[in-house]
């Protein structure tokens, strides 16, 4: 079996799982072949449409209403403080999330099936060779998230440390679907970013195959334009999911603090699942940041192949066709810049690691002089 013919497979997996726990509202159908497209699934009545959401909220209730109960008891002013941020920004994520499906819906499913026209017009280009969904990197990266989710779904075993009845199961199960809810966008994410490096490298392979053998400029046309929708369609996601995004990864950064604080102070270095809490944390920001850095340098590997492609002709219309290409590159340079404050990529995620290691030492420090 392929490995693009795995990753597709976990994805269905995964696409299926977040169906059933009502994270998203969407569905794969069959259009013609092996082609597919994304349609609204349920919600074409209105009246499921609300009641699916009151549904949702009820977990989101219970989860605002436990862990208030639980902030109150803490000893510590500190204590209270980072665990009532972390309880506010995991509930607005999972809102986020709702607020995303409804209002943003429709124009989510309509670029994703620009996304999967895209795949099929890149695949008709390349007719002797059969693309999938990217390479072991991707594999790696897609199993590397799934196993951070499975952790999340392990997280009800510890439903198991107290006494079974009805209200422990009531309360912990609600704070395990909220934190696989909150955690949901930040995995769109990577998974769309992973689908936009996976068809740079594609068109990429089409570009090398015409300039090496010297073929038809049409193709050659063909891919100059796609290359130009994929730059437009990641322009509308980014428009959209920019906030959304953000507010996730700043949920991430409460997490860790949160989590960091309570081991350093209450000196639990042994552990075993908050060092897991922790690490999977990290792998989450990792995943994010590889799939990112993987599509930016796809995108940027086509300047490499822009001095062959300008020799390939000395028609006038030719070059022309080849500067307006460079210029496009040049203003829509593929980055993912949050609200517009910093770029996601692979310098990002060794800030953050030296970020949490300056605030460990500094939460040591703290930690010690309230204990003398």
């Amino acid at each position: 079996m392929k490995v693009s013919t795995v990753s597709v497979i976990i994805l269905r997996g995964w696409f299926f799982y977040i169906r059933c726990i009502g994270a998203v509202f969407w569905q794969f159908k069959p259009i013609k072949g092996k082609e597919m497209e994304m349609e609204e699934s349920l919600w074409k009545r209105s009246w499921w449409k609300w009641i699916s959401i009151i549904c949702r909220f009820v977990p989101l209730c219970v989860n605002v209403y436990t862990g208030c109960i639980f902030i109150w008891k803490l000893p510590t002013l500190v204590d209270q403080v980072l665990n009532f941020a972390r309880l506010v920004i995991i509930n607005s994520c999972c809102l986020s999330l709702m607020h995303l499906q409804i209002f943003h819906g429709g124009e989510v499913i309509r670029l994703i099936n620009q996304n999967l026209c895209l795949y099929n017009r890149i695949l008709a280009l390349l007719t002797r060779s059969k693309i999938g969904f990217g390479g072991r990197r991707e594999l790696c990266l897609i199993i590397i998230s799934l196993g951070c989710q499975v952790q999340e779904v392990v997280f009800l075993l510890a439903l198991f440390r107290f006494r079974i009845n009805r209200r422990n199961i009531l309360s912990w199960s609600s704070c395990t679907y909220i934190i696989i809810c909150s955690n949901m966008i930040k995995r769109f994410c990577s998974i769309w970013y992973l689908s936009l490096g996976v068809l740079f490298s594609n068109l990429n392979k089409c570009v090398c195959l015409e300039v090496q053998y010297n073929r038809r400029k049409q193709k050659l046309k063909k891919a100059m334009a796609l290359f130009r929708e994929i730059s437009f369609l990641n322009t509308s996601l980014q428009r959209i999911s920019d906030k959304y995004l953000f507010l996730s990864l700043a949920q991430t950064f409460i997490s860790m603090i949160s989590i960091s604080y309570k081991m350093i102070a209450d000196r639990q270095f042994y552990q075993f699942w908050i060092w897991f809490s922790f690490v999977k944390i990290l792998f989450d920001m990792l995943t994010l940041s590889l799939a990112i850095e993987g599509a930016v340098n796809q995108f940027g590997y086509i300047r490499e192949l822009i001095p062959d492609m300008f020799f390939l002709s000395e028609l006038t219309e030719w070059n022309r066709k080849m500067e307006v290409f460079v210029t496009h590159l040049n203003l829509y340079q593929f980055r993912v810049r949050l609200l517009g404050l910093f770029d996601i990529s692979n310098k990002f995620f060794p800030v953050v690691v030296t970020g949490m290691i300056t605030y460990l030492v500094f939460i040591v420090q703290f930690v010690m002089q309230l204990k003398i």
